[in-house]
């Protein structure tokens, strides 16, 4: 996906290295083993910013399922899994305790950029 946006926007010599500085990028590969969610935030972005590229360009149903989609599923991680994830991490690995907990849940759940 990378690569195909670096071809849409640029040269191929841009578009090989944007790829492989993403694919390489030592804390990609550190996110990525621990099973983290931020490869799946970063998929689903490159995959809405093509979608919109490719809408740009010709209008077509495949990519407004494929722009819907990773819209749907950027909201689903923020909205469900970052709380879910929180609440589990304070449970059963930090041990803490059921305000501290209630706090963290709460806040995780805020909109983005709520509590800045």
């Amino acid at each position: 996906m990378i690569l195909e946006l670096g071809l849409l926007l640029y040269d191929r010599r841009v578009a090989t290295t944007a790829m492989l500085l993403t694919a390489f990028f030592p804390q990609m590969i550190f996110w990525s083993a621990a099973l983290y969610k931020d490869p799946v935030v970063m998929l689903a972005i490159a995959a809405n910013i093509l979608a919109v590229f490719r809408l740009r360009l010709r209008m077509s149903a495949y990519w407004v399922v494929v722009y819907l989609a990773t819209a749907a599923a950027l909201v689903m991680l923020k909205s469900a899994v970052h709380p879910m994830l929180v609440w589990l991490a304070g449970t059963f690995v930090f041990d803490v305790g059921p305000l501290p907990l209630a706090i963290a849940t709460v806040t995780a759940a805020l909109p983005i950029g709520a509590h800045v």
